[in-house]
């Protein structure tokens, strides 16, 4: 019924994902489970606005078309999620679907844990939570909260984001034989504020290709930076970074390995809109496309759409060889509609930045949505 009183809104997304109405942010517990793949989100049910959070529930056959699930978790009164049920990743515990999430209550952040006995549908809280009592005494951290999770032989080890006072970002390790006790190995790696920000909030490690990269979204940056480089089981050390997405709205990406053996990859897309215009409109925030990673031969973490994408083509229009003026647009008179995929190839020569203009009407009285590529020469695109 929501997604009916709302489709007819022209600022609408077609086949991003975004839930029946309100507000989204984080993509959390991205898993693939018997032959389905389930997004789970940040939510707030009531309105479109930041507020006291529970997780959304979408569930997939070929992460384009989405159906939606009953709220998956919300905060329980007097527990350690009262004010919040925060990110966080879903692993595969031995046919046990588990959940480590961030519970906050008083705008304190600590891991909790629930199980799903029915394909994810339903949660249950572990009534010991939370899981880590409190953050390291050792580190004067901002923050402490986030998760990434995985299994290495016999033990799980465990990310969590923070921030350390007049230093900066940081992911502390933890190891655990059973996802409940949890041992604390101290950081893997630690930013400069001046550089990576003050805080790393959705730390997101894993292997790719002979590398390990190391994703984590920046305050106050505000927004995603990648660190490739190699892990040794307790010490992270990056040799490349760089941008996730230089679009400047993907924040808080997440990554799955999935059946084929591909990593990929969804990201939130917070909005450019006023904070009035998403409360009149009913909704806010959207997800990206899903993306594949993989590693440039220049050392670059490189993503691109995943292939089910190219089920959605309809109609195709092919412009070769155009030269584009300085400072001026050129109509391509494309008639595409409202949902388009474009496929540029872009020879800079010595400009460093192209504008792509959609929604234009011929005589420039529409509203106009720019995308701006900066592409310095030397970016593998």
């Amino acid at each position: 019924m929501l997604r009916e009183r709302l489709q007819a809104d022209p600022h609408r997304p077609g086949y991003h994902f975004l839930p029946p109405a309100n507000w989204m942010s984080d993509p959390n517990g991205l898993i693939q489970w018997r032959g389905e793949y389930h997004l789970f989100y940040q939510y707030n049910p009531e309105e479109p606005i930041w507020g006291p959070i529970s997780w959304g529930h979408a569930v997939s056959r070929d992460l384009l078309h989405w159906q939606d699930l009953p709220v998956a978790l919300s905060p329980t009164p007097d527990s350690p999620d009262s004010d919040g049920c925060w990110s966080g990743v879903i692993v595969d515990a031995a046919g046990i679907p588990t959940m480590i999430y961030s519970g906050n209550r008083n705008d304190r952040q600590l891991p909790c844990l629930a199980i799903s006995t029915d394909d994810l549908l339903t949660w249950h809280k572990n009534p010991h939570n939370p899981l880590i009592s409190a953050s390291p005494v050792d580190l004067d951290l901002l923050t402490f909260r986030d998760h990434c999770v995985w299994r290495d032989g016999d033990d799980w080890y465990q990310l969590i984001g923070g921030g350390i006072r007049f230093r900066g970002g940081t992911a502390l390790l933890y190891r655990s034989a059973d996802l409940r006790q949890w041992e604390y190995l101290g950081p893997i790696c630690d930013g400069r504020s001046a550089e990576t920000g003050e805080i790393w909030e959705c730390p997101d490690l894993f292997a790719l290709g002979d590398q390990h990269v190391l994703i984590v979204s920046s305050i106050p940056l505000r927004r995603a930076i990648y660190l490739i480089g190699s892990f040794d089981g307790r010490t992270f050390t990056p040799h490349t970074d760089g941008d996730v997405d230089a679009g400047g709205h993907l924040y808080a990406p997440l990554s799955f390995r999935d059946d084929q053996g591909r990593r990929i990859m969804i990201g939130w897309l917070w909005e450019g809109r006023t904070l009035n215009a998403q409360i009149v409109a009913g909704w806010a925030g959207i997800m990206s496309l899903p993306r594949t990673l993989r590693l440039g031969s220049k050392g670059r973490l490189l993503a691109e759409p995943i292939a089910e994408l190219e089920q959605l083509r309809r109609r195709h229009r092919q412009y070769c060889a155009i030269e584009l003026p300085s400072d001026a647009l050129i109509n391509l008179e494309a008639k595409a509609g409202n949902m388009i995929e474009v496929d540029l190839t872009i020879d800079l020569g010595k400009a460093t930045q192209v504008a792509l203009a959609v929604c234009r009407a011929p005589d420039g009285s529409e509203p106009v949505s720019y995308t701006h590529l900066t592409l310095p020469t030397n970016r593998e695109v």
